[in-house]
């Protein structure tokens, strides 16, 4: 029986595999993500040249770690909202009005975008988890 180990870095899905080949059959073992791993989003993927983190934010909600970030492309000029969250959050951009851009729900317990939008008002980036009924939110810039 021979067994291979492997281990990778997407957040999304697998922390590790287990492939084992008997007599002809090849059985794979997969080990998920845990949803509140934060190993995972202490790992976020790079961004393109020109992309700039305007602002942070990190917390717990309902056990999970939840990260989120106001990301900006100079060449574009347009915002758009990273999080590093588990399955089913929204997430989206909001101005001083009230008025939410981008929005996106997390389709996978790791990192995840809201669409870019170019505006030139200031907003924030937010995060709702389904099962809590507060928003969490950068700054404005």
């Amino acid at each position: 029986m021979t067994h291979i180990k492997l281990r990778t870095r997407i957040s999304a899905h697998v922390t590790s595999a287990l492939i084992t080949v008997t007599s002809g059959f090849i059985f794979l073992t997969i080990s998920p993500a845990s949803a509140n791993n934060s190993q995972v989003c202490n790992n976020p993927p790079g961004g393109q040249k020109g992309d700039t983190n305007l602002d942070s934010r990190s917390t717990n909600v309902q056990g999970y770690v939840l990260k989120i970030q106001l990301r900006y492309r100079s060449s574009t000029k347009q915002k758009w909202a990273r999080g590093c969250m588990p399955l089913g959050t929204s997430l989206y951009l909001k101005d001083r009005k009230g008025n939410m851009y981008g929005q996106y729900t997390a389709g996978v317990h790791g990192w995840n975008y809201a669409d870019k939008i170019k505006i030139n008002t200031p907003v924030q980036a937010c995060a709702k988890h389904p099962d809590n009924p507060n928003q969490f939110c950068t700054g404005f810039f």
